[in-house]
């Protein structure tokens, strides 16, 4: 918000000035001012929110290997808080690693129960396929379920939703470019 507040006074102070300077019309430099403080006013939600985006899109491309890493730890011997421990030490670099690196120092050092760090994660990234994996962890703990098979499900799914999303983007591609495509041959 203080970026917010700094930009659009800026951009609206500084535009309107040289709008001023160049064209001797207050009212036209004034509205050029609005223009340009709205402008400053919207650039870092919007940079804010393409980054966001970005983060969502790696931690979501990255859920499937990340199951994998902790399946394959379990079937090793781990428990499943070991294994997180595990990858969130040597774990491919990236949103993911950061987020259950900050799930396991939540549940350790700031005394939160593994729950409710899970929970908590799970509240930090937004995605219907990272709250279904949190919810089938939490429910395979407390029932006492071999939470390696209940893994190895959650990443054959996430995969599968993947790859039906690909296909809707695929499916729809020829309608988008229709109308550019017949645009270009006019």
């Amino acid at each position: 918000i203080g970026l917010q507040v700094l930009l659009a006074a800026l951009l609206g102070f500084g535009g309107a000035l040289v709008f001023l300077s160049i064209t001797l019309d207050l009212g036209i430099s004034g509205l050029i001012g609005i223009v340009l403080a709205a402008a400053g006013w919207l650039l870092p939600a919007l940079w804010l929110s393409g980054t966001a985006t970005k983060r969502q899109e790696r931690i979501f491309r990255a859920l499937p290997f990340t199951i994998d890493l902790l399946t394959v730890s379990m079937d090793a011997g781990e428990s499943f808080w070991a294994a997180v421990g595990l990858l969130a030490k040597e774990g491919p670099s990236g949103p993911l690693r950061d987020e259950f690196a900050r799930m396991l120092r939540e549940a350790t050092y700031m005394g939160l129960g593994n729950t409710e760090a899970l929970k908590r994660m799970g509240g930090r990234i937004q995605g219907q396929e990272f709250r279904s994996l949190i919810a089938a962890v939490i429910q395979s703990t407390k029932i006492g379920a071999g939470l390696v098979g209940t893994l190895k499900i959650q990443s054959e799914e996430i995969r599968r939703l993947r790859s039906h999303r690909a296909e809707r983007k695929a499916a729809r591609a020829p309608s988008v470019l229709i109308l550019p495509v017949t645009v270009f041959i006019l």
